[in-house]
């Protein structure tokens, strides 16, 4: 959560001083020259105050005398008296949460944090409203890691209002931070409620439902988010996520479609030629596989990826009869992972196949030494004993 400031909350009085507190106009017209309120406006907190006091001794003061006089008597560091007047202030009107928070400010400069809070929670039961309050009220209690008292706060206050400083939205952020995602969501769901189109809350929704590993959902969430954006760096990074969502939700056809979009973008995207390579094997195309695979191996030189595009290349020249390419790619994927028991068995194979025996030979015995399925291991060992090895 964003940190609290001393001026944060001194403007905030000021504001309803201006608006709330202003002298009764008998006063006004009782005396010549500026009134309170307005020498608190010029920050001529000395005249405010000297003011302030005659209304006393002409025993004319109300609350607006005394709450003034509190301000006045804060912002020139008399905080005893700031205090002092701003209960008084308290007593003359039950309805008022004004003086808890003029309290709030002045424990605040004196670093009396408890007091805040107390400051706080009494201007509350007078207004269970106020937004403020609760704002600032549950951001001491964070500070403090009293989480319980400071999601209570924050409830109240999205319940009113989860725009407010974007208070639904940073507490989805905290609930994130901490290792809770799930709770976060609901917050940021809340958030989107209040403002649908903000796109920081839409991509908070869709990296949480990446996270949750909830793909379309999270792919959803993506697409939204780049309905409504401006910002053009971030489609690329996004559309990727998009593709790792729709693959992982077996939605081939928009994996690649997603891919064509990035690759349209960004022609020669690792991750683009990457998708577009996986998805169309994975709907067992493999005339167009072949080719969008060759693309990729092209550009790409992380071993992680390349690995699983050409053990399917291996995979789809093996069931198209292209042994010679099917045995070249598979000897590219066993020196990436040599305990690969499918493609050492694919390529004993197409050496068989293409009767060159001592090849076939030397892979059986690869495939022989890390299967742990006895039936294609007594298959291999057959072929290598009619092989002669």
């Amino acid at each position: 959560m964003r940190a609290i400031k001393t001026m944060f909350v001194i403007t905030g009085l000021l504001v309803s001083l201006y608006a709330f507190a202003e002298e009764p106009k008998k006063k006004a017209e009782q005396q010549k020259g500026p009134t309170m309120s307005e020498l608190i406006q010029q920050q001529k907190y000395k005249e405010a105050a000297d003011l302030g006091e005659k209304f006393i001794k002409a025993n004319q003061a109300d609350f607006s005398i005394y709450y003034n006089l509190g301000v006045a008597y804060d912002n020139l560091k008399d905080y005893p008296k700031a205090l002092s007047n701003a209960e008084l202030a308290a007593g003359m009107d039950a309805t008022s949460a004004m003086p808890y928070q003029l309290m709030a400010a002045v424990y605040h400069e004196m670093g009396q944090e408890d007091k805040v809070i107390e400051s706080y929670e009494k201007g509350l039961v007078v207004d269970p409203s106020n937004k403020e309050m609760l704002y600032n009220l549950g951001h001491l209690y964070e500070q403090r890691k009293d989480m319980a008292h400071a999601m209570e706060k924050y409830d109240q206050l999205i319940a009113l209002d989860p725009s407010y400083q974007n208070v639904a939205y940073d507490v989805g952020v905290m609930l994130q931070e901490s290792g809770d995602p799930a709770k976060a969501l609901t917050y940021f769901e809340k958030a989107n409620g209040a403002k649908p189109d903000n796109e920081d809350v839409l991509l908070a929704i869709a990296q949480t439902q990446l996270k949750l590993k909830n793909w379309a959902a999270a792919a959803d969430g993506f697409q939204k988010f780049l309905k409504v954006t401006k910002k053009d760096a971030y489609r690329v990074a996004i559309m990727q996520n998009m593709a790792v969502c729709y693959f992982k939700a077996n939605d081939f056809t928009k994996c690649a479609e997603t891919a064509d979009q990035i690759l349209q973008a960004r022609p020669n995207d690792e991750k683009g030629l990457f998708f577009k390579a996986e998805a169309l094997l994975a709907q067992d195309d493999c005339a167009k596989f072949g080719p969008a695979a060759e693309s990729f191996l092209a550009v790409s030189k992380a071993d992680a990826m390349r690995l699983p595009v050409l053990k399917g290349l291996c995979a789809c020249q093996y069931k198209e009869k292209k042994y010679k390419e099917a045995a070249s790619v598979g000897q590219q994927v066993v020196a990436l992972d040599p305990n690969d028991e499918e493609t050492l068995l694919r390529v004993a194979n197409a050496y068989n196949e293409m009767k060159d025996t001592r090849k076939a030979i030397e892979y059986y015995k690869k495939f022989i030494a890390v299967t742990k399925d006895q039936d294609l291991k007594a298959k291999a060992q057959k072929n290598v004993k009619q092989l002669g090895g």
